[in-house]
């Protein structure tokens, strides 16, 4: 495509190094925003993640969703099943990091940015929540697209509840002029970026765990305040064992259990009993991080209503609890030599 400027011809260029694109998107993070209003702020380049690796370039919104760029140039484009590999690596370990070890990687530019923009800090609590439930958006940024990467993206988009987004960025007059073209994005299921669907996802989130913990049957109550998830804590547990209720993205509630200290990974073996088993007609899944810490999820779309949700933990909770109890014991007695 020629761009036309004063009656003179501006025909597209080639970005000398991923590098040079990689620089552009730091400096003008804009170019990957949304028409939603929000800010975006660049943190650093050539973040290394704790086990996936360097990411390109790490960006945060000014609601404190975290925004994971990897950049691409066309004749670099690694086979679709290494770039699959990349996006569930770096969004698998930035949801396990905190605000604190993630402002600590990147040498507290974190820390720094909120000061500037944050003058309540509010934004720590927000970052650490957008991680702990996986609602980290992943941009994979081009200079030019192919049919292969749009084909993946778009089914990835549709297919699961990554936020992804694929972005081609041209370039003409020497980098001076830079044209960002959206292929690939699933904004409009979004409802982490969108406040008036976040807002309203949570008040039927925090409807619903007053409608569960009123259950006569609920044997299993709640705990904490969060209006983005609530754990179900089993008394004698250690407190990084747990059940829990969990927004997931497009309409969706997980029902989870949660092993969230690689001090007790040896528990992931029993977890993985239970994998591709199924709570009514709802299936589960194990998914483990490079860390150890196991979970087993159960996730159902909320417009199943308030009653099968809460009875699928009810029987989620019968179905694994003795289990858990038994293996849980023999390792606290290991660790405390008796």
């Amino acid at each position: 495509m020629a761009i036309i400027i004063d009656g003179k011809s501006l025909e597209r260029q080639d970005y000398s190094s991923e590098d040079e694109l990689q620089e552009k998107i730091f400096e003008f993070p804009e170019l990957l925003s949304n028409d939603d209003n929000l800010e975006i702020f660049s943190i650093m380049r050539e973040v290394n993640l704790p086990n996936a690796g360097k990411l390109d370039v790490l960006q945060m919104d000014e609601l404190g969703q975290i925004i994971a760029v990897e950049v691409k140039l066309n004749r670099n484009i690694q086979s679709r099943r290494e770039v699959i590999a990349q996006i569930f690596d770096y969004i698998s370990d930035l949801s396990n990091l905190t605000f604190y070890e993630l402002d600590n990687i990147v040498k507290n530019r974190l820390s720094e940015r909120i000061e500037i923009i944050d003058e309540e800090n509010k934004l720590p609590k927000a970052i650490d929540s957008f991680l702990k439930t996986g609602r980290i958006k992943l941009i994979i940024a081009v200079d030019e697209t192919n049919e292969d990467l749009k084909r993946i993206m778009a089914f990835i988009s549709t297919r699961t509840d990554l936020d992804v987004k694929l972005v081609e960025i041209a370039k003409y007059n020497n980098g001076k002029i830079l044209i960002p073209n959206i292929i690939v994005d699933n904004k409009s299921n979004d409802i982490a970026i969108n406040q008036s669907g976040n807002e309203a996802m949570n008040s039927d989130f925090i409807n619903f765990i007053e409608y569960y913990d009123k259950l006569g049957t609920t044997k299993y109550k709640t705990t904490g305040s969060s209006n983005r998830y609530r754990q179900v804590k089993i008394i004698g547990w250690p407190n990084p064992l747990h059940y829990e209720f969990i927004i997931r993205r497009n309409n969706f509630i997980g029902v989870e259990f949660h092993l969230e200290s690689s001090k007790y990974e040896k528990i992931n073996k029993t977890l993985q009993e239970f994998d591709s088993n199924q709570v009514g007609d709802y299936l589960i899944t194990f998914s483990c991080s490079n860390k150890g810490n196991g979970r087993l999820t159960i996730n159902i779309p909320f417009s199943d209503g308030m009653e099968k949700i809460s009875l699928c933990m009810q029987n989620f909770i019968e179905l694994t609890i003795n289990k858990f109890d038994k293996t849980i014991k023999e390792l606290m007695k290991q660790k405390n030599g008796t």
